[in-house]
């Protein structure tokens, strides 16, 4: 990936580099987990999309004379995370971060000379939504370093190593993935369909959201057939879906993301996860039921689920303007909101 002037910029002066990378969110416009793997991972079959929704990261090198070398040792790393109003936001030990880990990383096939790495990230992404910005975080990273300091590495490769969905935001756009949710089987046209994010302030850690799924599982395996029916109703729980059926959900998909009337089709708007959110956080109950209000009260009702393993969800719209108008009703509620539009970028470096 060749440097270039008007992706980041360089300090003759210190030789400092930097640039500033937009970082997406996601939404699982069809989200279907299945058995756990002998790996202790889960298969997933899932049609991710970005939004307009996005986090900053801006990455700055600085030589540092007194250090040799160009090994991990030798390079510090700080983050500086702050809302989109400037405020602190703490998000563990800076050292347990996505965006650290995939800069050591990089930094373990490239050759970065000795030096500090300093990130500052504006958060809009809320955490524990089901938004994927953690994951973006990580890929944003990559990319920013991979500009700063090409080297020819595949970064797919890395991201894969990082978390199942780090690879999707490289590209972004719309695919389908399979396997563990990291292997592209297909890419989808991506559309820009307007949307209404809403989500409570309690939120829903993806391992949560697992480990009661898997509880579910075993409630269900562990009881009469009856029981087993009723969980396989409510989860649409099976193995990874067979070649035949993964390419008549692929037809299915592209008619559903051609369709004029994307906001009135429920049919592949799935979350098989949903059930195992609302176990594991009470307020998501109330907020799905004000979902189905406005959607109801709607001149046409409108499709809407749950994000990955929440705690967001998602409300299509017929235009911004109406999910603006759902966006201003949620917070006038107290809800986190957003009112956006799905889309087809990834990661990509802010043109200076």
């Amino acid at each position: 990936m060749p440097r270039s002037s008007t992706n980041h910029q360089v300090n003759a002066a210190n030789d400092t580099l930097s640039a500033t990378v937009q970082s997406p969110a996601k939404v699982n416009l069809y989200l279907h987990v299945g058995a756990k793997r002998p790996d202790d991972y889960h298969d997933v079959n899932t049609v991710l999309h970005t939004l307009d929704l996005h986090d900053t990261l801006t990455i700055r090198y600085m030589p540092d004379p007194s250090l040799a070398g160009t090994c991990q040792k030798n390079l510090r790393i700080t983050l500086h995370i702050i809302d989109a109003q400037g405020k602190p936001v703490m998000i563990g030990a800076p050292e347990d971060n996505l965006i650290t880990k995939a800069l050591m990383l990089y930094a373990h096939y490239a050759c970065i000379p000795a030096g500090h790495i300093h990130v500052q990230a504006v958060k809009r992404i809320p955490v524990q939504a089901g938004l994927g910005g953690g994951s973006s975080n990580a890929a944003a990273a990559l990319y920013g370093a991979s500009v700063l300091f090409p080297a020819g590495v595949a970064l797919e490769k890395l991201a894969c190593e990082l978390g199942s969905d780090v690879a999707f935001f490289l590209h972004g756009g719309c695919g389908y993935y399979t396997q563990r949710g990291d292997i592209l089987h297909h890419r989808l046209h991506a559309t820009e369909q307007p949307l209404c994010l809403i989500k409570p302030d309690k939120g829903v850690s993806t391992a949560q959201a697992y480990a009661y799924f898997d509880s579910l599982h075993e409630t269900a395996t562990g009881s009469n057939a009856c029981s087993q029916e009723k969980f396989e109703r409510e989860t649409v729980h099976s193995e990874r879906l067979q070649p035949k059926e993964l390419q008549l959900a692929k037809v299915q998909m592209e008619k559903l993301l051609h369709a004029s009337n994307f906001f009135r089709t429920q049919t592949l708007l799935h979350n098989n996860l949903t059930s195992a959110a609302l176990g594991c956080c009470s307020a998501l109950q109330p907020l799905h039921e004000q979902f189905a209000s406005w959607s109801n009260k709607l001149p046409d009702k409108r499709s809407f689920l749950l994000c990955g393993s929440g705690s967001a969800s998602v409300l299509f719209c017929e235009s911004r303007k109406e999910a603006q108008r759902c966006a201003d009703a949620a917070a006038q509620q107290g809800y986190w909101s957003f009112a956006g539009a799905l889309s087809p970028c990834g990661v990509q470096v802010v043109p200076l």
